[in-house]
């Protein structure tokens, strides 16, 4: 009789609610936002850099906050304001945090969406307008094929074709380290991309590509004898065999070549080259660059690059230097075509 008279308070007071929704509203405020945070990333399928980076956002700027400590259920705008100028005001190494501070925000806005999914808020606190956008602070200089002679030159011949397939084919780190001889056509005219690697704390992690789908790129037939070269000179038989792999005392093994071997020699042939500020990764913006000034069209560039989108795809079509120049020259080539004056 008690419990039915509490209930009976309850609707007279029309503060009344179902079993189900008072237990969701006891755990909004019973679970901490750090903890809620820690389940969010234990449950959810990530890439092993993924998961490291969100147990990163959690571990070192959100637990030990007092919006980490705050109850799910009571976190307003006016909270993650808070926690937000303090996050821009914690030291970031060499780099101002910028892209730091973005990319955590990004996830903590994630992590309070499936808060609201779950009940445990009515609307997602997470509304810093722009706070979650990184901006690109370096002006890329997409290197010309010349250039890209230069640096595939200055590597070990081992680690030549990883220069190459990076430009002409505009393929990530991961997925040139993830090649396997299977994936490789005898004749070097095309690659397969079905898996792409990372390393965790140096050690490698072979998984999905990016997109976790596999994608056909064909090989320019400018380096097609360079694939088979390649193939024949460094590639163990085995179908399974990696195709830059690791090398021991001068003997090539059967391991993934490891990523700081790999930024050893980037970081001697750029030096040679005199492309010191010059990334790995600008290699790919390059090859899309090229296949746009071939003729590539916004979603044959999406495919040749694997993205998911096509504003992706487009964020790669950058103009090379004095591309600008070389469109004014064919601009006057189209006057000294025209009969007459054309002024």
């Amino acid at each position: 009789m008690g419990w039915l008279r509490a209930e009976e308070r309850l609707i007279e007071m029309e503060l009344w609610r179902p079993p189900d929704a008072r237990d969701v509203a006891r755990q909004a405020q019973s679970v901490r936002v750090a903890d809620y945070a820690k389940r969010w990333t234990s449950q959810r399928k990530l890439k092993p850099t993924t998961r490291r980076q969100y147990e990163s956002y959690r571990d070192n700027h959100l637990d030990g906050t007092d919006l980490g400590d705050m109850p799910v259920g009571s976190v307003t705008l006016a909270d993650v304001r808070d926690w937000w100028a303090e996050l821009r005001e914690r030291p970031a190494g060499k780099s101002d945090g910028s892209t730091r501070n973005a990319r955590a925000y990004a996830w903590l806005r994630t992590v309070f969406a499936s808060a609201v999914d779950d009940g445990l808020l009515t609307e997602n606190p997470c509304r810093i307008k722009g706070a979650g956008v990184t901006k690109r602070k370096r002006a890329i200089d997409v290197p010309t094929p010349t250039e890209v002679s230069q640096l595939a030159d200055a590597v070990p011949d081992r680690l030549r074709l990883l220069v190459l397939l990076a430009s002409w084919c505009a393929m990530r780190r991961g997925e040139l380290l993830g090649l396997r001889r299977q994936d490789v056509a005898k004749d070097g005219s095309e690659i397969v991309v079905r898996r792409a690697v990372t390393f965790v704390k140096g050690k490698p992690v072979v998984g999905t590509t990016k997109n976790e789908s596999e994608r056909r790129v064909a090989v320019p037939p400018h380096l097609h004898a360079t694939v088979v070269a390649h193939l024949t000179e460094y590639v163990a038989k085995p179908r399974s065999a990696v195709v830059f792999a690791s090398v021991v005392d001068g003997n090539t093994t059967a391991d993934i070549l490891d990523e700081w071997t790999l930024r050893y020699h980037w970081e001697t042939a750029r030096a040679a080259a005199g492309l010191n500020d010059l990334r790995l990764h600008d290699l790919r913006h390059a090859g899309s660059m090229w296949a746009a000034s071939a003729g590539a069209t916004v979603p044959e560039l999406q495919r040749r690059l694997g993205h998911e989108s096509t504003a992706a795809a487009v964020r790669y079509m950058h103009a090379a230097k004095d591309s600008d120049k070389a469109i004014a020259e064919r601009l006057s080539a189209l006057v000294s075509d025209t009969p007459g004056d054309a002024t």
